[in-house]
């Protein structure tokens, strides 16, 4: 009978909670007020005043445009979640099998300028510079057998005795491209090293524009230079010196929330086949997201998530008393290229049924941040 009761008074306190949290109850839930808000019109201030233009101190930031707002017709869709990972805010080389670059928590803009000081520290010209594609191609480099003061041609005299290039003399030059990185408010340099005996400098002529299929003469050298241009950027992360110039730089972005023609979430990734594979299985390791299973030749992950996983904060009482949010749902994560462009779209299906697309939405948002 106790028993009977506590039941029927449980059953009570949760039917009739909803009046502490409603708009007249004890507790007013203001969270859907906006919906209803009316926009007031701007303050109109008499000519005759002369006073200098007013400006709004809380504006508010243009809303981009909304694709396919015919699948939100009742609400509008909840924002995107913030996530926090510790390497993101950490100057790091990435590498996927020979290839390698520098990931730099900070804009372009900002990290163009150190950049270019980095070589103007070591006493090295830059030949040509082209800020709309983030390229730096430095000067032809003589290199002597002689002790160098600069870390430059330091490290690069060092790579060249380690790889017993039959020489006393040869012309080196570094390739730099600045690009915009996969998450928001991050870049990377990727670099690459040309080495020419002195008398075919002319023959070499201007590098490639595509510095992507250039392979580094000495890939130790790379991985050297790119180590010490992150330690001197690590150093001035700090200061935030905007270039105008690198602003201009128009490298696309390789991570882009999207939705397809259906309505459903993709997140375009603006990788080759071997980067993307590589970064969707790294944002969830990152994540720690269960991976069940993976095929990399249909392009496909298999994964366990729990809502947990999205939001960070564990069940509640109730949720563990009833088991509400505690299964973990069995997802695919697929690439689909894109067709006629290099890259591919992750979406996020059920196997079982439609998935709602503001979970497939969370999901990618989760991916794209956790990528390195």
């Amino acid at each position: 009978m106790a028993r009977a009761l506590a039941t029927g008074l449980l059953v009570a306190l949760i039917g009739g909670c909803g009046w502490l949290r409603d708009d007249k109850g004890v507790f007013v839930d203001r969270r859907d007020d906006y919906l209803n808000a009316d926009e007031n019109p701007d303050l109109v201030v008499p000519g005759d005043f002369g006073v200098e233009q007013l400006g709004d101190p809380f504006p508010i930031p243009p809303t981009p445009e909304q694709n396919n707002p015919e699948f939100f017709p009742y609400r509008p869709p909840l924002p995107d979640a913030i996530y926090g990972d510790d390497s993101a805010e950490t100057v790091r080389i990435q590498r996927l099998g020979e290839r390698r670059w520098l990931v730099v928590p900070e804009l372009p803009a900002t990290l163009w300028p150190k950049v270019k000081q980095f070589f103007a520290e070591n006493g090295v010209a830059v030949a040509a510079e082209s800020p709309e594609a983030g390229r730096i191609d430095t000067e032809w480099l003589l290199l002597e057998n002689r002790g160098y003061r600069d870390i430059v041609r330091t490290l690069l005299l060092e790579a060249r005795d380690e790889s017993s290039v039959p020489a006393t003399e040869t012309a080196e030059r570094l390739i730099l491209r600045v690009e915009q990185g996969i998450r928001d408010r991050t870049a990377e340099v990727h670099l690459r090293h040309q080495r020419v005996l002195p008398d075919r400098v002319a023959a070499a002529g201007p590098s490639p524009l595509d510095i992507g299929p250039v392979r580094s003469d000495d890939q130790g050298s790379e991985s050297e230079l790119l180590a010490e241009l992150g330690a001197y950027v690590a150093a001035k992360v700090s200061e935030q010196s905007f270039s105008m110039v690198g602003q201009s730089i128009t490298t696309q972005p390789k991570a882009i929330l999207q939705r397809l023609d259906t309505g459903s979430p993709a997140l375009r990734l603006n990788l080759d086949e071997e980067r993307a594979w590589a970064t969707v299985g790294q944002a969830l390791t990152n994540a720690e997201i269960d991976i069940e299973a993976s095929d990399a030749e249909s392009l496909e992950y298999e994964i366990s998530l729990k809502e947990e996983d999205l939001t960070g904060e564990k069940p509640g009482f109730f949720a563990r008393t009833f088991s509400f949010g505690d299964r973990a749902e069995r997802l695919k994560l697929r690439l689909l290229p894109i067709p006629d462009a290099t890259g591919f779209y992750a979406v996020v299906e059920r196997p079982d049924r439609e998935i709602d697309r503001e979970f497939a939405q969370s999901v990618l948002v989760l991916v794209r941040e956790y990528a390195g």
